[in-house]
């Protein structure tokens, strides 16, 4: 169902980006080595990657980056999972420390073999192995371990996705460990309003209600296209009417908005004020570098060099708070306006 909102699982339930999820296919079965999805937050990545992870016969692992802090780490544990995939016996004995027989005790120990060794015994299988990473750019060392991989190994393939599309690109730039290295990448954008309604539309069409073509419409253009919004409007809207599932959704939003930002601020020290009143701007309307200039140095009442302004936009551009289009810069999603705001 559209309206589910935890991460899809089944091609049915996800709207959209079909063309995206027959690139990601493809990609695979040309054994393409690393495999990028791309998209500000709550566009539908986890969803298009389970998706794909549910479908693929291959052996697999899908991981959470932000419950790891360490790429080394987090790919000693897919390693440890694709190792129990190709031999069924390495579970048993993992769980089994010791075994008494009459007046002896036998200590048994198990690790996980190398990743050499691994890919040798899935090349030996005709065997290839998918580790899906999601929110990848939040790990420490994610560069080098996936270079690393593609380097030594033959039989692993990777798909990482990640919400600061500025943080995923860096990986890929000269002097970066990803650089030169083939990848495909993927690109998930918000809905256009023209999709949006349609989605809205189709979703409550499964649930068997009609719903007013004014309220779809209103809620398209406060919402904007992040699916994940469009989403949460429509469960929303399964017990409460229309304006008051706008203000729920609205403070629901602040929050967890406000979440985000104060989490990307956290080491921002003295420049917090800064960011805030960058972003402030752009809750009022789209500005161009000079409008953002000229903005900020009223507001902090004294000049801002142009070095440290690009530095402010380049740090909110690749965590994704803003875009920029046609040479004005925007908030990635509008519902950050709301932390300026007294909804």
């Amino acid at each position: 169902m559209y309206f589910d909102i935890t991460p899809k699982e089944r091609l049915e339930d996800f709207y959209n980006y079909r063309t995206q999820h027959a690139q990601i296919h493809a990609a695979l079965n040309a054994e393409m080595r690393i495999i990028v999805i791309k998209g500000v937050r709550r566009v539908g990545k986890t969803s298009l990657m389970r998706v794909i992870f549910n479908e693929i016969q291959h052996i697999k692992v899908f991981l959470d980056g932000r419950r790891w802090t360490d790429a080394w780490q987090l790919m000693n544990k897919a390693l440890e999972s694709v190792y129990e995939q190709i031999n069924p016996h390495y579970r048993a004995l993992k769980n089994l420390s010791s075994v008494s027989i009459g007046p002896l005790s036998l200590e048994i120990t198990s690790s996980t073999p190398p990743e050499k060794t691994v890919d040798e015994e899935l090349l030996h299988k005709n065997k290839k192995a998918v580790i899906f990473i999601d929110e990848a750019q939040t790990l420490k060392d994610i560069g080098k371990v996936l270079a690393y991989y593609y380097d030594n190994t033959k039989s692993f393939q990777f798909i990482i996705s990640g919400s600061e599309v500025g943080l995923m690109n860096a990986l890929f730039e000269t002097n970066a460990p990803l650089f030169g290295r083939l990848r495909e990448e993927i690109t998930l954008t918000p809905l256009s309003a023209q999709a949006a309604q349609e989605f809205l539309r189709r979703g409550f069409e499964q649930e068997g209600r009609v719903v007013d073509e004014e309220e779809i419409a209103d809620a398209v253009e406060q919402l904007d296209g992040p699916i994940g919004w469009l989403t949460y409007y429509g469960y929303l809207r399964r017990t409460l009417q229309h304006h008051e599932a706008i203000r729920r959704l609205k403070n629901d939003a602040k929050a967890l908005l406000m979440q985000e930002l104060t989490t990307f601020l956290h080491k921002k020290r003295g420049e917090k004020r800064r960011y805030k009143l960058i972003l402030k701007a752009l809750s009022i309307r789209s500005m161009t570098w000079e409008e953002i200039h000229k903005f900020l140095e009223v507001e902090e009442r004294k000049k801002i060099s142009k070095s440290r302004l690009k530095a402010y936009l380049d740090a909110l551009l690749a965590h994704s708070f803003i875009i920029k289009n046609n040479e004005r810069y925007e908030l990635a999603d509008p519902l950050v306006a709301l932390i300026f705001s007294s909804v």
